[in-house]
């Protein structure tokens, strides 16, 4: 009885270990599917795979369907693999262990022919031996070797639908590419027949197509420009400029555009950089002039500098009358009336006659001419007037030719910036001879500071029609290092392309000089750099 009850015993326990080895297994395999799935879904939140599709949507394209079939394969493999159960050395059931036992068992036990041996034959050795020899590692490296396949399938399969997705994406942009040639055509077409309207619709529709394209911005711009919205061609230009900046033509077309909304310093800036990309642009160089002309006309003259004036009544004093000033600001006796007197102070700009309706000018009142009852004390102005005119030279009926008081090169100091350059220049530049002793007196770092910049292209004009005209022959060195001041100038080469012939004509002259001066040893410039400095002026 004792035996039978452990021989019963060693069975439940036998069958226990066995069912525990056999959970142990299904519980490894749900970990191990799970893992796979968890492992799916990160992938595809972080966009290295794209979730698969059903076959119903393959193209019929050879190489899509090459695509699916290599997908369709790594799947199936991948299913495998999940569904393979382990195979471990596991011990034997009940069926097989009789064998075992009586192989063991020298004496051999009473064997019942295909029925396995008697309950009382299975010693607890034998019931254990079996299981001592389940090989545990080799189960693990099983697991693991598994799971390097299932891994390396994933990411095989997530290789090829990345490609597959890849591929079907450079197809559609192919497609797109084409619809929006296409369209880009299309428009042209319409531009060349004016048909501005239909050629924006179809540059909007590749666009939509291709947003990436700088030609099809640059070509709604110049169709926008023909309509006249200026606004919107700016903008479009703009944008082929982002994605093209070496475009020159969006770069005269937002020029174009800037002209029209009078932002003339920004259009320069655009044609300055399409003739750097373009030199011999012709086009490019006729709209900078334009530009140049209608920012000068719209730029308002800076105001002449004001100066307090004291304006003192004094006593006629008659060896006044041959002062050039009282006979230029005092009219002759035969143009006053008879009834008239001179009352209040010269002005710079000549005087204003008012005499019962006679004027002679129309600028600031520097003299008025009143009837003797107009005021209160007109007896002493008219005394006074009287003598004076009387002290006047009869003879002298011509108008007299007023002198000039207008500020001279003296009234300008050492400038500071460009803007102060030109300031004088537009004071000056009626009056030549004042402008050259202007320019004489600046120093040529002075200009190469505040030139470093940019020049305006009409004060370089002046510059050269000064030193043309007034630096030789007494100041050849410094028509020299003023002249290689000025090509210091930001831009310089840009500046020597819209030259026209007036300037062309003064550099000729201003070189042909400093060439005769250099023979004569009036300059000590080299040869060399007389020739390199020509050669900028002169393109």
């Amino acid at each position: 009885a004792p035996d039978r009850c452990y021989r019963v015993m060693s069975l439940d326990v036998q069958l226990q270990l066995k069912r525990n080895v056999e959970e142990m297994q299904s519980v490894l395999k749900d970990v191990g599917s799970w893992l796979g799935d968890i492992t799916a879904k990160d992938r595809r939140l972080r966009g290295m795979e794209q979730a698969p599709e059903p076959a119903s949507v393959e193209d019929n394209n050879s190489e899509d369907e090459e695509e699916a079939r290599e997908i369709a394969e790594a799947k199936a493999e991948l299913a495998r693999l999940n569904a393979l159960p382990l195979t471990t050395s596991v011990a034997p059931d009940t069926a097989n262990a009789p064998e075992a036992s009586a192989a063991s068992d020298g004496a051999g036990g009473a064997v019942r022919a295909n029925k396995g041996p008697l309950p009382h034959d299975l010693t607890y050795g034998r019931k254990y031996s079996a299981w001592e020899n389940f090989d545990a590692e080799g189960a693990v490296k099983q697991i693991e070797a598994r799971e390097a396949d299932e891994e390396a399938l994933r990411a095989k399969l997530a290789k090829l639908e990345n490609q597959r997705a890849q591929a079907r994406m450079r197809r559609q942009q192919e497609r797109n590419t084409q619809a929006a040639e296409a369209l880009r055509l299309k428009g042209n077409a319409a531009f060349g027949k004016s048909l501005y309207e239909e050629a924006i619709e179809a540059y909007t529709d590749a666009l939509e197509l291709t947003p990436t394209v700088a030609a099809l911005y640059a070509n709604r711009g110049l169709a926008l420009l023909k309509l006249r919205m200026a606004a919107e061609a700016e903008e479009d230009c703009s944008a082929a400029l982002q994605i093209e900046r070496s475009n020159a033509k969006a770069l005269m077309r937002r020029a174009q555009a800037r002209m029209h909304l009078s932002k003339y310093t920004l259009a320069l800036e655009d044609l300055e950089v399409a003739l750097e990309l373009e030199p011999r642009d012709a086009a490019a160089r006729r709209m900078l002039q334009e530009c140049r002309q209608l920012k000068a006309n719209s730029t308002p003259r800076p105001p002449l500098p004001k100066r307090p004036v004291e304006v003192v009544q004094v006593e006629y004093d008659p060896d006044h009358d041959d002062d050039l000033f009282v006979i230029s600001v005092v009219p002759p006796a035969s143009a006053l009336p008879p009834d008239t007197a001179l009352v209040g102070a010269p002005s710079s700009s000549g005087p204003v006659l008012s005499a019962n309706g006679l004027a002679s000018s129309v600028d600031s009142p520097a003299i008025d001419v009143v009837g003797a009852q107009s005021t209160g004390d007109s007896h002493h102005s008219t005394k006074a007037a009287t003598g004076l005119v009387a002290a006047m030279t009869p003879e002298v009926s011509k108008p007299r030719a007023f002198l000039s008081l207008t500020s001279g090169a003296d009234a300008f100091g050492a400038p500071n910036n460009a803007a102060d350059v030109e300031r004088a220049w537009r004071s000056l530049r009626k009056l030549p001879r004042e402008w050259s002793t202007y320019i004489l007196r600046l120093e040529p770092e002075t200009l190469r500071q505040i030139f470093r910049h940019s020049l305006p292209a009409d004060l370089l004009t002046a510059f050269l029609g000064a030193i043309d005209g007034a630096f030789f022959p007494d100041a050849v060195a410094k028509a020299f290092s003023t002249l290689q001041a000025l090509s210091a100038a930001g831009r310089f080469a840009i500046l020597t392309m819209c030259f026209d012939k007036a300037d062309e004509a003064a550099i000729k002259s201003i070189f042909g000089k400093l060439e005769a001066a250099r023979a004569n040893g009036l300059l000590e410039a080299s040869e060399a750099e007389l020739h390199k400095l020509h050669k900028q002026y002169a393109g």
